[in-house]
């Protein structure tokens, strides 16, 4: 499967799926407050980074694999992304950036195509607002080692024919079932598969 720049932005240029998608993957425990509500408690700001890429003829996504530390997300599938920064003018402006630092891809390089829908992340109040870009060329990816132990390129095709399935996972201390992916081997939850679930149902999946 290859996917175009204009193959996306036509897509784009509906309306969103939103929340509808977002509960496809969403944990049961997990709440949705209104936007309002989440507005109204101050959270802090994040923007994160869908990047795709040719390699062998083929659409791939780029993810990474959290590096271990004292947090919620530790350990977790994600996007290159991460929290605003005085200097960022933009929210895209973050994503780009943190791009660029945890995965070496220059901001420059990258061809934004648009945003999806911005969605909350109760356990470390943010709120988190996802881009998707593309690169032209095949990357070699360098990996900030204190964000990410791993680059996964997910073959957009394999990821588009997969059914998410429940599977076991360490929330806090105990194990829970939640709806997830496979991505490279790695069970992906939470955030970043309920991204990729309004991603899916973008490309009609």
């Amino acid at each position: 499967m290859f996917l175009t720049a204009d193959e996306l932005e036509l897509k784009l240029s509906a309306p969103l799926p939103g929340e509808k998608a977002h509960r496809l993957l969403a944990p049961d425990f997990r709440p949705f407050p209104n936007w309002d509500e989440i507005l109204a408690s101050n959270p802090r700001w994040s923007a994160v980074m869908l990047l795709l890429f040719p390699e062998h003829g083929k659409t791939h996504l780029c993810l990474t694999k959290r590096a271990s530390y004292q947090g919620v997300h530790s350990d977790q599938v994600s996007f290159p992304g991460g929290k605003v920064e005085p200097t960022d003018e933009t929210l895209a402006a973050t994503a780009l950036r943190e791009t660029e630092e945890e995965v070496g891809i220059p901001a420059s390089h990258i061809q934004l195509i648009g945003e999806l829908s911005r969605i909350y992340i109760p356990p470390s109040h943010f709120a988190v607002q996802p881009y998707i870009g593309m690169l032209d060329y095949e990357p070699k990816f360098t990996i900030q080692e204190r964000e990410a132990t791993e680059v996964i390129s997910l073959p957009l095709a394999e990821f588009l024919h997969q059914s998410p399935e429940n599977r076991w996972v360490n929330v806090r201390g105990s194990q829970v079932q939640v709806p997830s992916f496979l991505t490279g081997g790695h069970v992906c939850w939470g955030a970043t598969a309920i991204i990729l679930s309004e991603f899916r149902a973008l490309l009609g999946k």
